[in-house]
């Protein structure tokens, strides 16, 4: 069904009321990170700092990857879907995903902090699987916010994570100050507050009356009777997950390489590296945002408003990309001394500055935006194949050239890894000039008659 062309003031007021959403929800996570490490750092010792550091990272490698790249899935195949009845059935099978990934590999890894280090268990081990839960009631949080995407429910997830943050340093702050294990009290608080977020926002369906947006859905565990639509479910959501796997991969090579440099160095990459985190929240966004709206237009046969979402996407980041960097050159000794007061590290980042704002504000925000698309297109399935072999192949190699055998230091690695993202980004161009909107369209279509067909054929879910 053909829904109304959209101005462009419309699809201008979609594109920023749900990217700034997004950016809030995700600095808001930061933002709960920093201050659980607060209370940890001023009430705990040094060992448990660096314990529930470790146990974060560990998680940030293996597991949360996976866990946003199954929401990514969600997105596109709820957006494409129209939110028509088989989109309660993918939320339920997204909730039952995370929990069969999380808990089996969380579990794993557990034991294995436990088999290495039987003798500091404080730094490594009985908080863990506290973590893994915390992060497990997150996942499924973004879940129900990327679900709502194509109805446009934007402003509430804002609020609530700004009211469980304020939470989440009441109950660190009530915690720390009752249990004797530092690290528990935080990793309990952290627990409490992703509940809060669960709470708040089912009073606010129910204050709204939108709790119809859930109608059809079940906790009950259906994968069984609805295996043949799980297949699909799956295949859709392997190639995302493998794409965020791959930007991981292309990340931690930056500073792996880095190591072998010297302290100075490493330290002015762990800067740009922060830098890049916090700005990669803006694109990530653009790109969700792109991708739920392209893929419901085209779901609804509407070529014309899905090509202006695109269109006015890229429009929109090209501007950012000029106010950036304009910040950039404008503050960039106060940017480079905002990370360190050595003088050696500051002007390591500041001669690292132009290849990085070429690299990462440019190539890799704007390869991050098209990428998005291409999945609302429906056409992602080599994404992350793509990803992987530029950054093993070309990026890593000419990162450890550039750096070490032409002596350029950190400057080399993010030269070498801009060529990549060229060529990842090259790559995607190709892929979108070779893409028959109208024919994908059509497919996506097909596709969603498909697993619509699927459920009919099944016993009833409940």
């Amino acid at each position: 069904m053909l829904s109304h062309i959209k101005s462009n003031k419309e699809i201008c007021f979609d594109l920023i009321s749900c990217s700034l959403q997004m950016v809030i929800g995700y600095i808001c996570i930061d933002l709960m990170a920093a201050i659980s490490l607060h209370y940890l750092s001023s009430y705990g010792s040094n060992i448990q700092v660096a314990g529930f550091g470790f146990s974060n990272l560990l998680n940030a490698i293996f597991i949360l990857p996976f866990g946003f790249g199954l929401n990514q899935s969600l997105n596109q195949q709820n957006s494409q879907a129209g939110s028509s009845k088989i989109s309660p059935i993918l939320l339920n099978f997204t909730f039952y995903t995370h929990a069969l990934y999380f808990i089996p590999l969380g579990t794993y890894l557990y034991c294995l902090q436990m088999k290495m280090h039987k003798k500091q268990l404080n730094m490594h081990g009985s908080h863990f699987p506290l973590i893994v839960i915390g992060w497990l009631i997150a996942s499924e949080f973004e879940a129900l916010k990327v679900y709502l995407l194509p109805q446009k429910v934007f402003t509430p997830f804002a609020v609530i994570h700004f009211i469980t943050l304020a939470l989440h340093a009441f109950w660190c702050y009530v915690l720390v100050n009752i249990l004797e294990n530092k690290v528990i009290a935080v990793c309990l608080s952290i627990i409490i507050s992703e509940l809060s977020n669960h709470v708040l926002f089912y009073i606010y369906l129910m204050k709204t009356q939108q709790i119809g947006y859930f109608q059809g859905l079940t906790f009950s565990f259906i994968i069984p009777n609805q295996h043949d639509l799980y297949q699909t479910f799956i295949q859709t959501t392997i190639p995302q997950v493998l794409h965020i796997y791959s930007n991981i991969i292309g990340i931690l090579g930056l500073s792996v390489i880095a190591l072998g440099l010297g302290t100075d160095d490493f330290n002015a990459q762990l800067g740009m590296s922060n830098t890049a985190h916090a700005y990669f929240r803006i694109p990530l966004s653009i790109s969700i945002t792109l991708m739920s709206f392209v893929g419901q237009q085209l779901g609804q046969g509407n070529v014309q408003n899905a090509k202006q979402y695109f269109k006015m996407g890229v429009a929109m980041y090209f501007s950012l990309i000029f106010f950036s960097t304009s910040l950039f050159f404008i503050y960039t000794k106060e940017w480079a001394d905002f990370y360190s007061a050595n003088t050696n590290v500051s002007q390591i980042m500041e001669d690292a500055l132009l290849p990085f704002l070429i690299n990462f504000v440019c190539c890799d925000g704007l390869q991050m935006i098209i990428a998005g698309v291409i999945k609302g297109l429906n056409k992602g399935q080599w994404i992350g194949t793509q990803v992987l072999i530029a950054y093993l192949g070309i990026g890593i190699p000419l990162e450890i050239y550039f750096a070490y055998t032409w002596d350029q230091g950190v400057k080399g690695i993010w030269v070498g890894f801009g060529i990549a993202n060229c060529q990842i980004l090259l790559f995607f161009i190709q892929t979108m000039s070779m893409i028959d909107w109208e024919k994908q369209s059509q497919e996506i279509q097909n596709f969603t008659q498909a697993q619509t067909e699927l459920v009919d054929l099944k016993k009833p879910i409940l």
